[in-house]
């Protein structure tokens, strides 16, 4: 609820309820509500059942390799036989440009979102749960509010911008002592966001996808090479996005979006000069 916009009236609420005693339930708490549970928890305790990542869940991340969503996408497909998959997108325009590119590619599929009502929801679960679709095409509404049994696979599409959301769209699978098995794609840009997987304790597996089939890929630390460069062009973005001295919730995330776009607009105008002056001594 923080994260959707509803700060204000949230804050008006607490505000009539000082005396009351209040409890936070999530099944994680990110840096964004902190704000709001030192504002109205001064004396808050914290209790956290842990759960370590579930060792039944292999997570397998692949390059782009300048290839597009889409042909990856296709690749791994083509190879994976899966009892039951969601494919994550994380806006409601993606998820029905995928299932409609599937659907061109001859793949049955189904999508779920926000804009569906409850009964159209109601009746996509329910052919979900006759196994009439091998392949479902969600939002992070299927991450969260939705429950779905017997889910073998999860494919990232597009990584989640939070990384609790990449837990959350995990957990729909490797379920009921049952191996669970999640695809993520990425490319150079998504170097931080790996690094705080395995400082939270995600070892992903790379892969890369050749002559149809999975194969094991280089470590991505060992290509410093390429990594540097991209840390002198986040550099430069940042110059363009000043902190805030009022930091509201969601604004960390918010400014890492930004400047994430930045870096890429970066890359792409260095790309664009690069083609131009190679063109000319042609």
């Amino acid at each position: 609820t923080l994260a959707s916009g509803f700060e204000e009236e949230i804050d008006q609420i607490t505000d009539i309820l000082k005396s009351a005693r209040m409890m936070v339930f999530s099944a994680t708490i990110n840096e964004s509500m902190m704000p709001f549970i030192k504002k109205y928890m001064p004396n808050n305790k914290l209790i956290d059942i842990k759960n370590d990542n579930n060792l039944q869940i292999e997570h397998f991340w692949i390059p782009l390799k300048h290839k597009s969503r889409d042909e990856r996408l296709l690749e791994l497909m083509n190879i994976i036989n899966p009892y039951l998959c969601i494919i994550f997108c994380n806006k409601k325009e993606n998820v029905l440009h995928v299932a409609q590119f599937l659907r061109q590619n001859k793949i049955s599929c189904i999508e779920i979102h926000g804009d569906l009502d409850k009964r159209n929801r109601r009746q996509v679960l329910r052919e979900v749960e006759s196994l009439k679709y091998q392949y479902i095409v969600a939002s992070d509404l299927a991450s969260r509010g939705i429950d779905i049994d017997g889910v073998s696979h999860i494919i990232n599409y597009e990584i989640p911008r939070d990384f609790e959301f990449y837990l959350h769209r995990s957990g729909r699978t490797g379920r009921m002592n049952y191996t669970g098995i999640v695809y993520s794609f990425f490319d150079e840009l998504d170097n931080e966001y790996l690094n705080n997987l395995s400082a939270k304790g995600i070892k992903p597996v790379y892969k890369d996808i050749k002559n149809g089939e999975l194969v094991d890929a280089k470590e991505r630390e060992s290509r410093k090479n390429r990594v540097r460069p991209m840390n002198e062009k986040v550099k430069q973005a940042i110059k363009f996005v000043p902190k805030s001295d009022k930091v509201k919730p969601g604004y960390k995330k918010k400014r890492q979006e930004k400047i994430k776009k930045i870096t890429k607009k970066l890359y792409q105008e260095e790309a664009r000069k690069n083609f131009f002056r190679s063109k000319k001594h042609d």
